[in-house]
């Protein structure tokens, strides 16, 4: 597995969502730049995380290289949806909301979901393994 190369498609891809979120809504975003993006080995079944705070979204690596067209379609745009909707709306309390739900299909346009459905193989044969 080439983490550079995730690295590389996720920043281009989070570069992107974002260019696009900044024309949607310039006044919340203006002057905001990408979020910083780290590939995390230790994440296994978890697809991303999304830390408004620290400006940062991470994804996994196994699911990454596994999973690439479902990243770029829908996982990037998730989290990406999550650090935005919290510059929009700083008082929202529920983090898969219908703030976030807008905000992720204007951003993707496709079916906002909590969760997703992919399976890490080599972590499932690992498992099974130790079973």
């Amino acid at each position: 597995m080439d983490r550079v190369y995730l690295l590389d498609v996720a920043t281009r891809r989070v570069a992107i969502v974002w260019a696009t979120a900044q024309k949607i809504w310039p006044k919340a975003l203006k002057d905001v730049k990408p979020p910083e993006v780290k590939i995390n080995a230790r994440l296994k079944t978890t697809a991303g995380l999304a830390y408004s705070k620290a400006h940062r979204v991470e994804f996994s690596a196994e699911l990454m290289w596994e999973h690439t067209e479902h990243f770029i379609k829908d996982t990037i745009p998730h989290e990406v949806a999550h650090i935005v909707t919290d510059l929009r709306f700083p008082n929202e309390r529920i983090i898969h909301g219908q703030p976030w739900r807008d905000t992720m299909f204007v951003l993707s346009g496709r079916e906002p979901k909590r969760c997703h459905s992919m399976v890490n193989s080599e972590w499932e044969a690992k498992k099974a393994k130790a079973l």
